[in-house]
């Protein structure tokens, strides 16, 4: 049997996860175009069930990103003219949503001189909006036909995106909440096929700021995961 010899360090990989982080301020400094290209060939390679590989991404830089920027943040703040999307509401666990309070309260004290806990979320959601002032985004549809199953290939796709990213020094943030808007990005990026936006990646370089400086923080081993011996 042939013995498969790793071509990385561990512990080089093990650096790059740990370091990766959602970053919520980026410069306005643009990724060499030719860099941005090879890590999205490299991520191709992610797997995906009968080698379907199921998404799409359209990925815009520039003007591009400024015109959908500017679209989302006027649609978020004219929700009568423009009537968000909203998901199914999610019932988690305590311990899932005093994970959820400790987050967002580490983001509001960024925010929070003088304001109230809504006013620093509406700040933070308009950011958010603002893609994070990222020069560039990459929206990932899933492709027609396939059912949420299927979102495990695009989830292993985004990771090996992001930490393609992160290895070349350049950050990004996942971004969920702008799909509340996913018909007004397909009219910006004018999709006209049945394609289902799953999430956006801000990316670009970080911006030096007090949040992107929080302290991370994951839950113990033994409280996500059980091994059987």
């Amino acid at each position: 049997m042939a013995v498969i010899e790793p071509l990385a360090a561990p512990k080089l990989l093990d650096e790059v996860i740990r370091q990766r982080r959602s970053t919520r301020h980026f410069s306005n400094r643009r990724v060499d175009q030719g860099l941005v290209e090879k890590i999205f060939q490299t991520a191709q390679w992610s797997p995906s069930v009968g080698n379907m590989q199921p998404w799409r991404s359209f990925v815009v830089s520039g003007a591009s990103c400024d015109r959908v920027r500017q679209a989302l943040l006027t649609a978020a703040n004219n929700t009568g003219q423009f009537p968000p999307s909203k998901p199914a509401l999610q019932k988690p666990g305590s311990q899932y949503v005093e994970r959820d309070r400790a987050l967002k309260k580490q983001l509001f004290s960024t925010v929070a001189a003088g304001k109230t806990s809504q006013q620093s979320q509406d700040i933070l959601m308009d950011h958010n909006f603002q893609l994070y002032g990222a020069p560039h985004c990459a929206f990932v549809f899933l492709e027609q036909g396939f059912n949420e199953r299927t979102s495990i290939d695009l989830g292993m796709y985004a990771q090996n995106l992001m930490l393609q990213m992160e290895a070349s020094g350049i950050a990004s943030c996942v971004q969920a909440e702008v799909c509340v808007y996913a018909d007004l990005i397909k009219q910006q990026l004018n999709i006209n096929e049945p394609l289902t936006l799953m999430f956006a990646i801000s990316f670009g370089y970080q911006q030096s700021s007090d949040i992107n400086q929080l302290k991370r923080s994951r839950a113990p081993l033994f409280e996500t995961t059980t091994f059987y011996n």
